[in-house]
């Protein structure tokens, strides 16, 4: 299963968190959060928000683990469309994981096994 509209909620997020205003990153930040998908931290990381104030406003308390950073989200947006399609995008998925993104989470967002999340991130290796 693939998460594409929340993956480009917040990749939007991400991308625009520096010239919105405060309020718009909070209304950004409870959309993410209906997801059900992203940690607080990471929620806080895509809007530029601190931690404190979108762990107000949630009441997760399961973990949804694993490393991601903003800077991967557009890479595992590619990965996502890419698997829909029927096929896979080993580049991409290569270049999220070498942003700080876990295989996990790759893996969960995508839809791509989490070992062909893995193949893939280490194929380009020099």
């Amino acid at each position: 299963m693939t998460h594409i509209p929340a993956l480009i909620q917040a990749t939007y997020a991400y991308n625009h968190a520096e010239t919105q205003s405060r309020n718009e990153r909070i209304a950004a930040a409870l959309e993410l959060l209906e997801w059900n998908l992203f940690s607080n931290r990471q929620i806080a990381g895509f809007t530029g928000l601190p931690r404190g104030i979108v762990d107000g406003m949630s009441t997760k308390t399961d973990a949804t683990g694993g490393n991601l950073p903003g800077e991967a989200l557009g890479d595992i947006l590619k990965v996502a469309t890419a698997h829909n399609r029927g096929e896979l995008d080993e580049l991409a998925i290569k270049r999220a994981v070498d942003a700080g993104a876990s295989t996990r989470m790759v893996s969960k967002l995508s839809g791509v096994s989490q070992s062909a999340v893995s193949r893939a991130s280490r194929k380009f290796a020099a």
